[in-house]
């Protein structure tokens, strides 16, 4: 059996692009959440920031699941 870096069986799973959009998601998350928390700007622009952080939570989700139901067959 080959075993990688990444996964087993010998098959390079897709996660590093899944954790390059989770990383940009959660970094977009910060930026957007700590540059629109002034008292002069509506309550809603931060909480709309919760859109890339559900991407970025549901996309780790995914990211976890589907390597480990991979490793199960």
């Amino acid at each position: 059996m080959d075993v990688h870096l990444f996964g087993l069986f010998g098959e390079t799973p897709a996660s590093p692009t899944c954790v390059l959009w989770d990383g940009l998601a959660y970094a977009l998350w910060l930026f957007w959440l700590e540059w629109t928390r002034r008292a002069n700007i509506h309550w809603i622009v931060p909480m709309m920031s919760g859109v890339p952080f559900g991407f970025g939570i549901i996309m780790a989700c995914l990211n976890y699941t589907t390597d480990a139901m991979r490793r199960v067959r």
